[in-house]
């Protein structure tokens, strides 16, 4: 309104409120007065504030909760603020001030770091960052476009500006389209952990010389587990919160055991003739730690925060279930698989593929204490150019299931990055030979801290020319090994150590993916974090186990289907869990508040009741789980995310 020079004016007896810049071009000012959340609209004539102008200020701290601000603003900005606030024309009015301020900085094209200050403006007119601010001006499709540039994101596709520029911010066609990239990226997870991560697991833990049920418990478990695990990492290595948001990756936790000990459990009895006959000392086992993590689970939810202690509690927990399981199955697995009939190293699953929920499958039975590794292969003569070609695009030809071709086209697009840093079980004298380079290219790109090759600064591009030199020294050196001895697979742990670190790379950023693709999603069809993670979140982390059951059950073996089931559940909510929130209170270096839904915390006691029923029910069954429990249990999942909802939406209202 003026050309005048702001006025810097301090509160008298209110040295909280901090430093107040007037327009002195105008007699009465607008001051936006924020005390922590609550926005008050404060009207002073002249330059003389005192501090009964701002009710409360005596309450001003440093904290969040109660930190105050105070700033002039415009008589247009009113219809964003106080009693007369009107949500539709205070999106009229930060729809045009955003695009004004806009072409205001277009205009300044020689200014080399321009301030971007329509990014600011709705954070500070309408009180939401620019993420929700994209959304929530539906209707504006400019202005949500222009935000969208804003928006803080630690993925390599910024959502919020596909759906607001490239989707015309349409709501149904935004629906479609994620939910087929949503399906895209766990589809791929499953490629590379059935393909490269799963077997590199199993030949490190050869290679520990570990027992299945120790390989089952420890290494096969965090990759039946992985995108549980990855997403819960990127979630707490955000970068756009110093207080990374966890709320849609508990949902996926709480919503995946639910799906877990009811529709996957219940697959068991029904797919079986006249039930299945359980083994009663597993099963309790099983269960009765399956149930002591979901009262952790609801400890730390009751409480309101999660701290180191617990996470330490969680894990240990995790430690004694397995200690206790190798107790149980080491004398069935002598038995089963005496020592000197073990696969040697290099000779363990050269038969993995692409099939999915391979690696759900092998971790059940492992679990159980049943043989895993059953196929040795012995020395392959020499491959062909079109053979080494098959065997690194994974096609088998007609002898592929029909999920292994749909795999196959799906990540051929990856395959040739995923060719060139994670080896497979066969030495290839070309791959494997400049794999290392690839691999020292590869890591400033999936740094679970956030890509290095964008917008690198001079310690990025030191670190990335480093590796680059590392690399092309090793590739020399492993070229040079090779031409010696033709036909040997060199450094083969090696390989498979590179593998497993580069594999949980590549899941990390496509979990990234799959966090910030339902975030933007949650927020433009109205639904929360906490109930997108309960939902969606927790099916396309949890379908696989659905085929790894199926298969284990038509193959006559319920009780590995069942052992593996709450194994993997256990393994999830007390050692994924325990230690990405114990990872989180080392990150903010204090107990970490976490606030449960009330449909989040009904779903959590249901389970507990479910976890009950299925033992008494088993147990008064002579310990055999009849199809009538299936049927139950079946019928359970749906009725519980119904009751729960509806309960949160009563205590809301």
């Amino acid at each position: 309104a003026s050309a005048a020079q702001p006025e810097e004016v301090l509160v008298k007896d209110a040295p909280k409120l901090g430093a107040v810049w007037l327009n002195p071009g105008v007699e009465e000012h607008h001051l936006l007065y924020k005390l922590g959340k609550l926005q008050r609209h404060v009207v002073a004539k002249g330059v003389d504030l005192k501090a009964e102008q701002f009710e409360d200020a005596a309450l001003c701290a440093s904290n969040w909760s109660t930190r105050c601000s105070v700033m002039e603003i415009s008589p247009d900005d009113l219809p964003c603020i106080g009693p007369e606030a009107s949500p539709e024309k205070c999106k009229a009015r930060l729809a045009a001030l955003v695009l004004q301020l806009q072409a205001s900085e277009k205009a300044q094209a020689a200014v080399p770091a321009p301030s971007m200050a329509f990014c600011a403006a709705g954070r500070l007119i309408a009180g939401r960052s620019p993420q929700e601010l994209v959304p929530w001006l539906k209707g504006y499709q400019q202005a949500q476009c222009a935000l969208s540039s804003c928006v803080l994101t630690g993925t390599n596709l910024n959502y919020a500006n596909l759906y607001a520029c490239h989707l015309g911010g349409q709501q149904w066609t935004t629906l479609g389209v994620f939910i087929l990239l949503l399906v895209y990226c766990f589809l791929i997870i499953g490629v590379v952990a059935d393909g490269y991560l799963i077997p590199a697991l199993c030949q490190i833990g050869r290679h520990l010389e570990m027992s299945d049920a120790m390989l089952g418990s420890t290494l096969l478990a965090l990759g039946g587990s992985i995108t549980d695990f990855m997403t819960g990492l990127v979630s707490v290595l955000s970068l756009e919160n110093e207080q990374p948001d966890v709320s849609l990756w508990l949902g996926g936790l709480v919503g995946a055991g639910l799906f877990a000990t009811t529709v996957v459990v219940s697959l068991v009895p029904l797919c079986s003739d006249g039930g299945a006959q359980m083994d009663a000392k597993a099963l309790s086992r099983d269960l009765g730690f399956r149930s002591l993590a979901n009262v952790l689970v609801i400890t730390f939810a009751c409480l309101g925060y999660f701290n180191a202690f617990l996470g330490i509690v969680m894990t240990a927990c995790y430690v004694v279930y397995v200690l206790i399981t190798l107790r149980e199955t080491s004398k069935t697995e002598t038995q089963a698989n005496p020592p000197d009939a073990r696969p040697s190293v290099a000779e363990d699953l050269s038969f993995i593929s692409s099939s999915f929920g391979r690696r759900k499958s092998l971790s059940f039975q492992a679990h159980s204490g049943s043989l895993v590794l059953t196929h040795v292969s012995g020395e392959d003569a020499e491959e062909m150019c079109s053979q080494r070609l098959k065997r690194h695009l994974a096609w088998n030809g007609a002898s592929a299931g029909v999920m292994e071709k749909v795999n196959f086209f799906v990540a051929l697009p990856f395959r040739p990055f995923f060719c060139l840093t994670m080896a497979t079980v066969k030495w290839d004298p070309v791959v494997n030979v400049v794999m290392p380079f690839c691999v020292c290219l590869f890591l400033p790109f999936g740094n679970p801290l956030g890509n290095s090759y964008k917008a690198p600064d001079w310690s990025s591009m030191l670190t990335i020319s480093g590796l680059a030199v590392v690399g092309l020294l090793l590739s020399i050196r492993l070229g040079l090994l090779a031409r010696g001895c033709p036909g040997h697979y060199i450094g083969f742990v090696f390989f498979q150590w590179i593998t497993f670190v580069t594999a949980l790379l590549w899941v990390g950023l496509l979990a990234g993916e799959i966090v910030g693709a339902f975030t933007v999603l949650g927020a433009v069809i109205g639904m929360s974090p906490t109930t997108m993670g309960l939902t969606l979140l927790a099916f396309g982390n949890t379908v696989d186990n659905v085929f790894a059951t199926m298969g284990l059950v038509k193959n006559g073996q319920s009780p590995v289907a069942i052992t593996g089931v709450y194994a993997a559940d256990t393994f999830t909510m007390f050692c994924v869990c325990g230690c990405i929130m114990l990872l989180l209170c080392m990150k903010t270096a204090a107990a970490v508040p976490v606030a449960f839904t009330p449909c989040a915390m009904t779903l959590l006691i249901v389970i507990q009741v479910i976890l009950a029923t299925t033992w008494l029910w088993t147990k008064q069954n002579q310990w055999k789980m009849p199809k009538v429990l299936g049927k139950f249990l079946l019928a359970c999942y749906p009725s519980a995310l119904i009751l729960g909802f509806l309960l949160e939406y009563i205590i809301r209202k």
